[in-house]
Order: C-alpha cells, then sequence, then structure tokens
C-alpha cells in the first residue's frame, strides 16, 4: 500500500513537472531554454520538483483560507451573536455539501488514465491510496485554518480535532458517493443539474437560514454528527473492498480522455455546446447585415443561450443578495451605518468584484471552442481587414453581455445606500453607476484584447498559455493593489475611467497592428 502510495506521488510530481515545463516552453523569453534535454534532467526536476510541491501546497492552502474566510466574513455581518456556534454549524453543512459535489476521484482524467490504464497500476490499490494521500492533505490544510480560527473566534482545541476529522472523513465520503452514484446513474452528479442545484440549494439554506432563526448545532449534535461520519467512513472501506470492477470503472470513465478529451475539455465541450433549438435563427434579426457583421450576428444568435446564462444567474444572485440586504438593514436599522461605511470606504473592492463578475473568458472561450478554431484554418479568416472587423463586432457583443450584471450590481449599490438614510447627493449615486459601467467595458475589451493577442487555446482547447495565465494574474493583482488604497467615490471614478480610456486605446491599437500575426491556431 505505502509503496504504491509513494509510486503514486512520484507519478503526480512527474506529471506536473513535465506540465510546468511544458507551458515555460510556450513563454516567448523562455521557450528557447526549455528543451529536450531538460525533460529528462534529473537534478533539475528535483529542483522543479520541491518548487511545484510548495506551490501546491501554498495554493491549496490560500485557497482554504478564502474558503474559511468567506464562511468567517459572513458570520461577522450577519450573526453578530453566537458566532462560535454559528461557524461550526456552517462549516458542518457545507463539508456535508462537499460530499455530495466535491468529488475528484472517479472523474474522468487524465492522471487515472496514465496510472491505471498505460501504466498498469492496480485499480484497488491506487484508489485506497489516493484515499489516504487526500486524507492527510484535507487534515492538515483544515487543522491549520481551523487552529487560527481557534483564536479568533474562541472555539476550544476539542473542536480543532473533531473538525478536523470530521471534514477529512467528509473527503473519503465524497469520493464514495462519486463512485455509488456512478455505479447507480451510470454518471457523475455534476452533470445531472437538477440533482445538484437542488441539493446545492437546500443545504446552503440549511447553512445559513437556521442559524438566522437561531438554530445552531450544539456540542451534542456536533459529536453525533462525527460519530455517523466515523460509521458512514467505516462502511465506505467495507463498500471499496468489496468493489472488485475498479479497472473496468477507471476504463468508462476514461474512454474521453484516452482519445484525447480530459475532464477540464469534456467541462468545456458541455459548456460550448449549442443545443439544436438554437441552431434555427429568426431570419428577421439578420436583416440589413452584411460581411462579418452577418457572420457574427448568426454566430452571437446561435450562442446567445451559452453567452447570457452566466450573465444571467450572475445578475439574479446580485439581485437577490441586494434584495437580501436591503431587507436586512430595513428590519435591523443599527446596520445602517455600517452598510454605509463599508460602501465609501471600500468602494475600490468593485474594481475586483467586476473582475470575477466578467465573462469574457467564456464568450472568448464559445467564440474559439464554435467558431475560431475552425475557421482559423482558412487564409482569408485570417487577414488584418477579417481580424479587425470581427473584432469591433465581437467588442460590441461582449458589452452587452456584461452590462447586465454590471446594472444590476451598480443598481444594488445605489439602493443599499439610499436605505441607509445618509445624505448622499445625486451626483455620487451617478458616479458609482458611471464607475461600474466603465469597469465592465475595461474587462469586457480586456479579455478580447488578450484573447486576440495571445490566442492561449490549443485547437482542442487542453491549454493555456503560460502568458496567458501570468496576465490574467496579474490583472487580479492590479485590481487587488486598487482594494488596499482608499479613494472618495468621485476621485476612483475620474480614476479608473482616465486608466480605461488609455489602456483601451492602447489595446486596441495593439490589435490592430499585432493581431494579424498573433491570432493563429496553436
Amino acid at each position: 500500500m505505502f509503496k504504491t502510495i509513494s509510486i503514486y506521488k512520484s507519478f503526480e510530481n512527474t506529471y506536473n513537472i513535465n506540465s510546468f515545463l511544458y507551458r515555460l516552453s510556450k513563454i516567448p523569453i523562455i521557450k528557447n531554454i526549455i528543451t529536450e534535454d531538460t525533460y529528462s534532467n534529473t537534478a533539475d526536476k528535483k529542483v522543479f520538483s520541491l518548487f511545484i510541491n510548495i506551490y501546491s501546497f501554498i495554493r491549496s492552502l490560500l485557497i482554504k483560507i478564502i474558503y474559511y474566510s468567506i464562511i468567517y466574513s459572513s458570520i461577522i455581518f450577519f450573526f453578530k451573536e453566537n458566532q462560535e456556534s454559528s461557524f461550526i454549524h456552517i462549516l458542518i453543512i457545507l463539508t456535508i455539501l462537499g460530499i455530495f459535489i466535491n468529488t475528484s476521484l472517479f472523474v474522468p482524467g487524465k492522471r487515472n488514465y496514465y496510472s491505471i490504464n498505460l501504466l498498469g497500476m492496480d485499480a484497488k490499490i491506487y484508489t485506497f491510496s489516493s484515499l489516504i494521500s487526500k486524507f492527510i492533505f484535507t487534515f492538515l490544510l483544515n487543522g491549520i485554518c481551523l487552529i487560527v480560527l481557534k483564536y479568533i473566534i474562541g472555539y476550544s482545541y476539542i473542536y480543532v480535532l473533531i473538525l478536523s476529522l470530521f471534514t477529512s472523513f467528509c473527503r473519503i465520503l465524497s469520493e464514495v458517493f462519486g463512485l455509488f452514484y456512478y455505479k447507480t446513474k451510470g454518471d457523475i452528479l455534476i452533470n445531472n443539474s437538477r440533482d445538484y442545484f437542488t441539493l446545492v440549494t437546500i443545504l446552503i439554506l440549511c447553512a445559513y437560514l437556521l442559524p438566522y432563526l437561531n438554530i445552531t448545532m450544539d456540542f451534542n449534535i456536533v459529536i453525533i454528527i462525527f460519530i455517523i461520519s466515523i460509521i458512514l467512513t467505516l462502511i465506505s472501506i467495507v463498500y471499496l473492498k468489496n468493489i472488485s470492477d475498479y479497472k473496468i470503472i477507471y476504463k468508462r470513465m476514461s474512454t474521453k480522455s484516452s482519445i484525447g478529451l480530459d475532464d477540464k475539455k469534456i467541462s468545456m465541450a458541455s459548456i460550448y455546446e449549442v443545443s439544436k433549438k438554437d441552431i434555427k435563427i429568426d431570419e428577421k434579426k439578420l436583416k440589413g447585415k452584411k460581411g462579418y457583421d452577418y457572420f457574427n450576428t448568426i454566430f452571437f444568435l446561435r450562442h446567445k443561450k451559452i453567452l447570457m446564462t452566466s450573465a444571467k444567474n450572475y445578475s439574479l444572485i446580485l439581485l437577490i443578495l441586494s434584495i437580501g440586504i436591503c431587507l436586512y438593514i430595513s428590519i435591523h436599522p443599527e446596520y445602517k451605518a455600517f452598510a454605509y461605511n463599508a460602501i465609501n470606504n471600500n468602494f475600490t473592492w468593485t474594481l475586483i468584484i467586476m473582475y470575477f463578475l466578467n465573462r469574457g473568458a467564456i464568450v472568448t472561450g464559445a467564440m474559439f471552442y464554435n467558431c475560431d478554431r475552425s475557421m482559423l484554418k482558412y487564409n482569408f479568416y485570417r487577414e488584418e481587414n477579417a481580424i479587425i472587423n470581427n473584432f469591433k463586432t465581437r467588442v460590441k457583443t461582449v458589452i452587452k453581455v456584461n452590462i447586465i450584471p454590471a446594472i444590476v450590481f451598480s443598481l444594488g449599490i445605489i439602493s443599499i445606500l439610499f436605505l441607509t438614510g445618509k445624505q448622499i447627493p445625486l451626483i455620487t449615486y451617478l458616479m458609482i453607476f458611471i464607475s461600474i459601467l466603465i469597469m465592465s467595458i475595461l474587462f469586457s475589451i480586456h479579455y478580447l484584447v488578450i484573447y486576440y493577442l495571445l490566442q492561449p487555446y490549443d485547437e482542442d482547447m487542453s491549454m493555456k498559455s503560460m502568458s496567458y495565465n501570468v496576465i490574467s494574474f496579474l490583472t487580479y493583482y492590479i485590481c487587488y493593489l486598487c482594494t488596499t488604497h482608499t479613494f472618495s467615490i468621485m476621485n476612483f471614478t475620474i480614476f479608473v475611467t482616465i486608466i480605461s480610456i488609455i489602456y483601451i486605446l492602447i489595446s486596441l491599437i495593439l490589435v490592430k497592428k499585432k493581431a494579424p500575426f498573433t491570432f493563429r491556431l496553436k
């Protein structure tokens, strides 16, 4: 068993290192340094292995810290009293939710395919080795975060131990549930959108609505749930031991991977697939359209559902949150001053929120997957005139897609400020609305520009270029840096407007000069 764990980790390290080197080879400045000898250099690979393992752990820890920070922040805002019991209640319910939505072992993927189908590892031992590795890793990450939060919230060390073990047991249960669901339904839960979203909605409501009604779990209930998790884990281990067809299961799940579609590509295909009813287009909507305008109109009409679904979903979530906050501060007037100060003193956070709300990545992904990866094979489509005309038409459409959640978001902020009862000048409300719309336009153009200048996708969408990832990270980091400074709403609007105009002008010039040479198939 431990030998298999060692082999599994060794394989995972090799896979991560080679993927990392491949990404580095796509960076213009570094690509000449990465040669075939680099892949076989043991000394260099040891250094890369250490770096990647440290990076992987820190990245996982940061994700976990963000997860706990979101839970704690929601408790501070919504549950001023009984923070300890509310935190424990919410964490347990969300961990139970993770059992159903956080499976990763029994899903289509290249690693499973390479390990079992190509390297011939024993599928059952591979499964148990992976579960042990996940259990230890989950215990460490949650233990670190829970120890830190102990000094903030004030619960005892017994809770740290119980919750750390509970989250680790649930990690095993999530993988077992994934296997059980697959053997029962022949699919994974996330592909059954009705069951998936129903389950998510019910458990999130249980997590946050019950504490709001002063119904939380006391220590005795926590102990009972913990004991149940232990019993279910033991039953799951017996269940796993009695399964004899692991290799067949992995082979079925990896069928698409074996022909080049890993889990990420399968996800891409499901996101960007056009339904049959969207193929038919009302001819009236094409009236007066010519050339590339006609071409792009057909594309966007056929992909309207894909492009608009996420924007509508985000808009709906923002609307519900805005109404919820408005109702909350109306029922609890003591929070009006807090809401006003939170918005007025932290308005720069709207920049990073707009960064995450922007659907530019989804739109450009749909463009490439359903249009450009085929059309770029033709010379006429790569001509300067075609590229520029396409770009102009697409800019307008991307802005239209992203403007919907931006309007909802800005009106939500304005409504909350209005209900605080503060004497706020009308010009301030106008500046809020304008600044958020400008941010939406900025990020809409930004995603389209880097798509045309870098064209980050392989033909089968298997890999994004390292340059694209670096620029995406720098964009996020610049947005984050803005949140560390305090601006008045008026000054921040002026600042964002000036920066946006300069950036947009430079970007459009770069697209015109560089895109005909960079917008190519990889």
